[in-house]
């Protein structure tokens, strides 16, 4: 039950009677840059429903810069082959990088994903409307919605360094408030009160935790501050869901 749990709370337990087909994950592009078109810049969230969140992920770090880089699975972290079909034509992958580093098959993977697009002659600044087909591949599993034109919206990303991995912080937070609020609504007033004191308490620490020294600009652990903040959001997601219901609502 545990499994299928932590599925909904990521709005995936329709896909459970997947596990053990090929479409296994959802890959869902987030943003999309044209500020260098045709060059797209794509801010993708891969969520695995096929095992159970115990399984290592399929994009753990060291496998993925162990895998030979190609045209369809470019670097610099070649974890996934990739196919995104653009205007009825395939169109060229130019780079994926992996933005976080996922430990289990159920915490989601960011990846950034350049392509190589078309300027329309007649519009060339025309991203309105754009949509795109993605596929995201490794060792025979797949995204089941491969097939589903996705809106590539046409945003302002930031322009620090920082910048991506400042949308990650953001969707991995709305990933937790999904799985917290879904927790709650389970628990009796008496827990909810814990709970509540629990996760504001929790929150001061990882601050506390991926605070940026002031000379290194990095965590306690040697991290980025951001790169902390998403390991350890996705890490209390994954706890929440999977913890006990030993205080549900009878």
């Amino acid at each position: 039950m545990k499994i299928f749990r932590f599925g909904v709370v990521f709005l995936l337990s329709l896909l459970s009677s997947l596990a053990h087909a090929e479409g296994t994950m959802i890959a869902t592009v987030l943003q999309a840059d044209f500020s260098k078109d045709p060059e797209i810049r794509l801010l993708v969230r891969v969520v695995d429903v096929g095992w159970g969140p115990d399984a290592p992920s399929m994009a753990l770090r060291k496998d993925c810069l162990a895998r030979v880089k190609s045209s369809d699975r470019p670097g610099p972290d070649p974890c996934f082959l990739i196919e995104i079909t653009e205007s009825k034509k395939q169109r060229a992958i130019v780079r994926q990088t992996l933005l976080n580093d996922p430990q289990r098959s159920s915490d989601p993977i960011y990846l950034e994903i350049v392509y190589q697009s078309e300027v329309s002659e007649s519009d060339p600044t025309n991203h309105y409307g754009r949509s795109a087909r993605l596929k995201i591949e490794e060792n025979g599993f797949y995204n089941w919605n491969n097939e589903t034109k996705q809106a590539l919206a046409d945003v302002v990303w930031p322009t620090l360094p920082s910048g991506t991995l400042d949308l990650v912080v953001t969707d991995a937070d709305a990933l937790l408030n999904l799985v917290y609020r879904e927790r709650m609504e389970r628990l009796d007033e008496k827990a909810q009160k814990e709970l509540r004191e629990t996760q504001r308490a929790w929150m001061k620490f990882r601050d506390a935790e991926c605070l940026p020294e002031a000379k290194s600009y990095k965590s306690v652990f040697g991290e980025w501050s951001n790169s902390c903040l998403i390991r350890a959001t996705i890490e209390r997601a994954r706890q929440l869901a999977m913890a006990p219901d030993n205080k549900s609502k009878q």
